[in-house]
């Protein structure tokens, strides 16, 4: 359906997930990019499994919904053998969301919502790319947020792009998500119409206002790189929230300047790291 690209791993390493407590299980995002990193997998007619490290395919957040992302993930591993009746319940769900099945045409939808197929989004999620990136997300109203937490009465500043002229940063779902004992969902490039608003708290975290108030943009994972991408969920330890507005209109990582918010774009600018031109 796409010559020339295939179905690859989002970035080199997997990471750990910290949704949950009592289950560890490392997991890395999977788009379209050029063939020749093309993941290799054999189908065994429910999972669909690496052939180099033994992930499977699986409906991130078990949410079976258009817009969700599909990562690898790798085997399930138990912190407490006392999982009880509420840990049962949401391994039975992470097992059903790495169940897909084949249609004859080639196209592959999840075993337990035969509605949906895996495809490519008309508006990509959100992540880190290089600071100096063609594909980097600049904000039209970078001012207004610098000084929204400054008035307490602000009902946020909409995060329209300057960028991308008509479009903004959306959420992909019209209700936030729950996972365990979290609430989220993902986030990325959508029409100016639908753009969510926010307010910079001091803590330095990106809270959400109107529908979605009490979630954050955030981020799993430490060791970040070009291809982390970024969801919103409610607060938990587990993830990071730190983030800062650059004079430019882009916003950074708290801990790493040189990567800033950006959308996948399959081809070699995506995963450049180079130096940066701060004038721009």
């Amino acid at each position: 359906s796409h010559p020339g690209y295939a179905i690859v791993k989002m970035q080199d390493k997997f990471t750990d997930s910290r949704s949950w407590n009592k289950f560890l299980w490392k997991y890395v995002h999977i788009g379209v990019g050029r063939k020749d990193g093309s993941v290799v997998a054999n189908f065994n007619g429910q999972k669909i499994k690496s052939i180099s490290d033994g992930s499977c395919f699986f409906v991130t957040l078990a949410a079976f919904d258009v817009g969700m992302i599909v990562s690898l993930m790798s085997k399930l591993r138990f912190q407490d053998e006392k999982i009880g009746p509420e840990g049962e319940h949401f391994i039975k769900k992470l097992e059903s969301a790495c169940l897909f099945s084949v249609n004859p045409d080639g196209s592959i939808y999840p075993t337990m919502a035969p509605h949906l197929c895996l495809g490519i989004s008309p508006y990509p999620p959100i992540c880190f790319v290089a600071r100096n990136s063609p594909n980097r997300a600049i904000l039209k109203n970078v001012h207004e947020l610098l000084e929204c937490n400054l008035v307490s009465s602000s009902d946020g500043v909409v995060l329209e792009l300057s960028s991308h002229p008509g479009m903004g940063i959306v959420s992909f779902f019209d209700e936030l998500v729950p996972f365990g004992d979290l609430k989220g969902g993902g986030i990325g490039l959508g029409p100016v119409e639908k753009t969510l608003s926010v307010r910079m708290d001091e803590k330095k975290h990106i809270n959400l206002t109107g529908k979605y108030d009490g979630v954050s943009f955030c981020y799993a994972g430490e060791g970040i790189n070009t291809g982390r991408q970024i969801f919103i969920s409610s607060y938990n330890k587990r993830y990071f929230f730190e983030f800062v507005i650059n004079p430019n209109g882009t916003i950074s990582p708290g801990v790493d300047q040189g990567l800033v918010l950006g959308f996948q774009v399959p081809g070699t600018a995506f995963y450049e790291s180079s130096k940066v031109d701060d004038s721009n």
